[in-house]
């Protein structure tokens, strides 16, 4: 990374965006298919052509599934 700066934050706000399901949303939808097709590591390959083996691909996912178990009913 640039500067040697890893953006976690930046990680931690696309895996909250995976996890966007507004049904009035024209892609929410599209997205949330996506990931349970793909899984989320698929997903976002499939929406931002990250590798899924990238550094920052791993470290969305890992805050993918903290978020979903954060938030679990």
């Amino acid at each position: 990374m640039e500067f040697n700066i890893f953006p976690t934050n930046l990680c931690k706000a696309i895996a909250a965006a995976l996890h966007f399901d507004l049904p009035t949303d024209p892609t929410a939808p599209k997205l949330q298919e996506l990931v349970r097709t793909l899984g989320p590591a698929g997903a976002l390959r499939e929406v931002s052509k990250l590798p899924e083996d990238s550094k920052l691909s791993r470290e969305i996912v890992k805050y993918y599934g903290t978020i979903k178990d954060e938030f679990k009913p």
